[in-house]
């Protein structure tokens, strides 16, 4: 797999480093796309043992919308970061739009 990337980063050219942020945006999307799963076990924990709280449960909430938040600026970066190569690499027609 890392022959791979190897690979495609020795084919990218000018466009290398733009591909590592989007391999890293997109390893960073996959981590924050887990966290909902440790927030409900986090919840889920203090209902078995009794110790949930009001604060708990609200913390865990802003928790989820700031992840949730973070996961979509990520993955827009990983997603822009990844065409920017393909739309500068199309040759462009005289009215500015990509040859068919």
């Amino acid at each position: 797999m890392f022959a791979l990337f190897s690979r495609i980063l020795k084919l990218s050219g000018r466009y290398k480093s733009r591909i590592q942020g989007a391999f890293v945006c997109a390893f960073l999307e996959s981590i924050f796309s887990k966290m909902p799963i440790f927030l409900a076990f986090v919840v889920l924990s203090g209902f078995a043992n009794k110790t949930i709280t009001g604060q708990t449960c609200l913390y865990v909430g802003l928790g989820l919308a700031a992840i949730v938040l973070v996961q979509m600026l990520v993955h827009y970066l990983s997603d822009s970061l990844q065409s920017a190569g393909f739309t500068n690499a199309l040759p462009q027609q005289s009215d500015g739009y990509p040859a068919a």
